[in-house]
């Protein structure tokens, strides 16, 4: 005691300090705990290899056909506009080169470019390249078969499914000593995880999220900068996966995302009918600006969508980047798994190969909340008195969804297509 007061700091202050110190530890413990290490990651990925397994409909032509969709051209413009490609041998003293020629509809030259080393690993799966003459090395890219394969989940892995689709499966999973997680896998092989592709083939690359800085949208950004906000899924690591035969990992095939676990989406929140208005007001808010925030760093989300948005006691989050547009070429963009690489995505036109008629003049720059209040049959009352409002989002290239979240038991929802731009209107 005679020490404690020789200090100045009594018994009944240091058992607080004491208690504080302790909490301070646990703190630092659980968020260093939180922390993704490439050692928990590579553990945890040896313990899925075998469990996903899918079933591919598409030929060894159709997936040279998607190596060459997943390109950057000069002018992101050819992403939209070839039709063929042409592979021409020239002869060397003891072997020969391989020069690729896009072409468009009309049969001119867009650019030649040369074969990344994975092009020319499935050229040799489609032709003989000793026998064969130049007029044989032509794809077509309307043999571009449509993916009609799935997932072959297994036991263990199908309880734990939350989506799924053609190219990407969504499931929960845990990492020990971190956590409960959300794992996105998605393919842009087709030949990914099915009996093609063999287990010798694969090439990961992990990127935590400890390795990046936040982006925002200025002029000093660097290229290790990802999306962190409130409103956007937080990413805590992103496996790129390569073939070996892609000794500069330029050509990705694939993602393996670990997420947070965030709650459901906004159309079973809204199904529910457990959200007031002043909640579903504050929702919707966090999802403008959510969106903006992307937009300031140059991302733009083509697949906005209630499905899309995750809320949890009202926390908001953005989630399902594989259809995303962007003009920064940022590397952290894309090996966080929020950007994919190549022209295809920094062209709307290329994503949705849908024509559009007179599409410079569908700009809608007002829309009028009365209009669609009688549409849906809903007195000029109701709306007056806030009883709804609009949700509303459309893009270049693909439709608008106007979902009227009302406070009663009535919802409608109206599918506008043919307009170019999105807006986010709150009433």
């Amino acid at each position: 005691m005679l020490i404690l007061s020789f200090v100045g700091i009594e018994s009944s202050h240091c058992e607080k300090q004491i208690k504080l110190i302790k909490c301070l530890g646990i703190f630092i413990a659980k968020t260093m705990m939180r922390e993704l290490s490439e050692s928990k990651v590579r553990e945890w990925l040896y313990s899925l290899r075998g469990r996903l397994k899918r079933v591919t409909t598409r030929s060894f032509e159709c997936r040279l056909i998607e190596a060459v969709e997943r390109m950057d051209f000069e002018r992101n413009k050819f992403a939209q506009e070839w039709t063929t490609v042409e592979f021409k041998k020239k002869k060397n003293r003891k072997s020969f080169i391989l020069s690729g020629f896009l072409y468009d509809k009309n049969e001119n030259l867009l650019e030649r470019f040369l074969p990344s080393s994975y092009i020319l690993f499935l050229l040799g799966k489609v032709f003989d390249m000793k026998k064969c003459d130049d007029e044989e090395l032509i794809l077509i890219r309307r043999n571009l078969q449509a993916e009609k394969g799935y997932w072959a989940k297994g036991n263990t892995l199908e309880k734990s499914v939350i989506a799924e689709g053609g190219e990407a499966i969504v499931f929960k999973s845990r990492i020990r000593t971190f956590g409960k997680i959300v794992v996105r896998v998605q393919s842009f092989d087709s030949a990914l995880f099915t009996k093609n592709f063999k287990k010798k083939e694969y090439v990961y690359k992990i990127n935590l999220f400890s390795n990046y800085v936040r982006a925002d949208g200025s002029n000093n950004d660097n290229d290790k900068s990802i999306p962190v906000c409130d409103f956007i899924v937080k990413n805590y690591a992103n496996i790129e996966i390569f073939h070996t035969s892609d000794c500069y990992k330029i050509d990705c095939l694939g993602w393996i995302t670990i997420m947070e676990k965030c709650g459901e989406h906004l159309r079973s929140k809204l199904k529910s009918e457990k959200l007031n208005l002043a909640e579903r007001i504050q929702i919707a808010l966090n999802v403008k600006h959510g969106i903006e925030y992307l937009n300031d760093i140059g991302i733009e989300h083509c697949d906005l969508k209630l499905e899309n948005v995750l809320v949890r006691k009202n926390e908001v989050k953005i989630i399902d980047f594989g259809l995303t547009k962007e003009n920064s070429g940022k590397k952290g963009f894309r090996e966080m798994g929020y950007v994919r690489k190549g022209s295809k995505f920094r062209k709307i036109g290329s994503l949705r190969k849908l024509k559009w008629e007179n599409e410079k003049n569908i700009i809608i720059k007002e829309l009028d909340l009365l209009h669609f209040v009688k549409q849906a049959k809903l007195s000029e009352q109701q709306a007056i008195h806030g009883k709804i409002f609009m949700f509303s989002y459309f893009r270049t290239g693909s439709p608008l969804g106007l979902f009227y979240l009302i406070q009663s038991k009535m919802k409608v929802e109206f599918l506008l297509i043919k307009l170019l731009r999105y807006f986010l209107y709150f009433f």
